[in-house]
């Protein structure tokens, strides 16, 4: 009801999910390059964790 007094006056507005309603996102340090993303996603299901997805991070300069 609140949302239709606001469209049929035309005000700008903005919604936010609630803070329960986002999934915490988790970075892992220390994990080589070479560690299959299978055996990974493995250990963290093993330990209750629902896996979206993942993928490796690397640093793309090349000086260091």
């Amino acid at each position: 009801m609140i949302l239709a007094e606001i469209r049929m006056a035309k005000l700008a507005y903005r919604t936010y999910p609630l803070p329960d309603a986002i999934q915490p996102r988790l970075v892992l340090k220390g994990i080589p390059p070479n560690a299959p993303v299978d055996e990974t996603h493995s250990d963290l299901s093993a330990q209750e964790l629902r896996v979206v997805k993942i993928s490796q991070i690397t640093n793309t300069h090349k000086t260091t």
